[in-house]
């Protein structure tokens, strides 16, 4: 015999599908907000003190110059080191940073234009009740403010993604996860403000709104670089479905919409900066910088043979690989990039446009080839991946909860080694002190060997043929 069906609007108990009753889920989620606003001054890892230095730089020193001197100064300098030839002396050129000064550290900026525009909000609040701009509790808590305003448009994005009850189901599962909450507050990550326009760029392309979802698009760019990420999935959908008008239309949202963020810049003779700033992270010369990957298990191997049995995980720069291994690590990283990310827009393709789950799909494959495949992949950069996984669920089937539940281990055991490497909770002194430390870094390897795992099972899932 059938149970009858709850009415509209029940709110008491569960409907049989795994999304919690409305009122107990009220309840936690303000518990689970309570825990995120004490958690609000906690220091975060070094990275804060970066987008400290950057916030109180920019309001003291003008938004303009962060990135580097005018464009006249590089313009001399480019013609300089091209023999006269600016054109060839720009492409040559390294562009010159410019060095931030606060708190006795110095150090340059290099996220992308609409993430220094927020830190320069961030600073002017904090600049009214501190107008020293000194480090304190409460300037952790005023910069990390932004990833509790972009965690709370993830859960709102996901609630809304479908009806009650998997809306709530699908926001419960990302705000009630270790992983962001180990993410932001705590280690005081800024990607949940990314990721909220990264998920609404899915969900644009999932309800065929294509130029909302370019100019989502393009904002997740002037965010952090990882936007590119959802280029593939964008490009795959959109030639699919929409005509040649749209594409104009979609092209022209983008490109108003990075002059608009970048005005600041361009328009008083920054710009050139501003562009050397946004393309800084090419530049960075680590193989695996804390990323649960295919290069910090070859770093590992290679201290093993250099060090001896059980060393202690460090950071590998591509160069010193190079040097000691014989090639470019950049030869097997660039094309397994390029064949997941053609794999990754062939899913789509492939299952056709009735298929929106797809979308959601592609761009985990996208996220976590990247994640696992390209140089210079820091712990955080799979966390985009965590934010969409949940429009995998939905109804009766279990096969979405799981591949949340692996993606979520996933990413706190990869956040975790920003502890360990003392960035954040602990001193990376008390960290070094441990005994037991050589069988925790090599735990961290095979935490590593199993998002290889992880990452053929989500092919075989997604992508095998059905």
């Amino acid at each position: 015999m059938t149970s009858a069906a709850p009415r509209a609007g029940d709110e008491s108990g569960s409907r049989g599908d795994g999304a919690p009753p409305v009122r107990r889920l009220a309840l936690l989620f303000g518990l689970g907000l309570l825990v995120r606003l004490a958690l609000l001054p906690t220091p975060g890892t070094f990275d804060t003190n970066e987008w400290k230095a950057w916030s109180a730089c920019a309001v003291q020193q003008g938004l303009a110059g962060v990135y580097g001197p005018p464009d006249r100064k590089i313009l001399r300098m480019a013609e300089r080191a091209g023999g006269g030839d600016t054109l060839r002396g720009l492409v040559a050129l390294r562009f010159p940073r410019f060095g931030c000064e606060w708190q006795g550290r110095r150090t340059f900026v290099d996220y992308p234009p609409a993430s220094l525009l927020l830190l320069f909000g961030l600073g002017k609040v904090y600049a009214v009740l501190e107008p020293s701009l000194d480090d304190s509790l409460v300037f952790n808590a005023v910069i990390n403010v932004a990833p509790l305003l972009g965690s709370l448009g993830l859960v709102w994005l996901l609630l809304t993604s479908a009806p009650a009850p998997i809306g709530r189901e699908r926001a419960a599962a990302l705000w009630f996860n270790p992983a962001l909450l180990l993410a932001a507050p705590v280690l005081g990550y800024q990607d949940p403000v990314f990721g909220a326009a990264g998920l609404a760029t899915i969900l644009a392309l999932q309800a065929r709104r294509y130029v909302l979802a370019a100019a989502w698009l393009a904002l997740a760019g002037l965010l952090k670089p990882q936007g590119v990420l959802l280029v593939p999935v964008f490009l795959a959908v959109v030639g699919r479905e929409a005509s040649v008008r749209v594409w104009w239309r979609c092209g022209l949202v983008g490109l108003g919409l990075g002059l608009l963020v970048t005005a600041p810049w361009w328009s008083t003779g920054y710009g050139l900066a501003c562009l050397g700033g946004m393309l800084r992270p090419l530049s960075d010369t680590d193989l695996a910088p804390l990323g649960l990957n295919l290069w910090w298990v070859a770093g590992y191997i290679l201290q093993w043979l250099e060090a001896g049995p059980w060393p202690l995980a460090s950071i590998v720069k591509i160069e010193a690989f190079r040097q000691q291994v014989g090639f470019d690590p950049g030869l097997i990283a660039a094309p397994l990039l390029i064949a997941g990310s053609l794999a990754a827009a062939l899913h789509v393709l492939r299952c056709g446009p009735e298929d929106r789950e797809a979308i959601p799909r592609a761009l985990i494959l996208q996220v976590h080839v990247y994640a696992f495949a390209a140089l210079r992949v820091h712990e955080n950069h799979a966390l985009l991946a965590l934010f969409v996984a949940p429009l995998l669920m939905g109804g009766r089937s279990t096969a979405g909860r799981r591949i949340v539940a692996a993606l979520s281990l996933l990413a706190f055991v990869n956040l975790l080694l920003a502890v360990r490497n003392g960035e954040g909770i602990m001193t990376r002194d008390w960290v070094l002190a441990l005994s037991v430390l050589p069988m925790v870094d090599a735990l961290f390897v095979l935490a590593a060997l199993g998002h290889g795992i992880l990452l053929a099972i989500l092919f075989r899932t997604f992508v095998a043929p059905r």
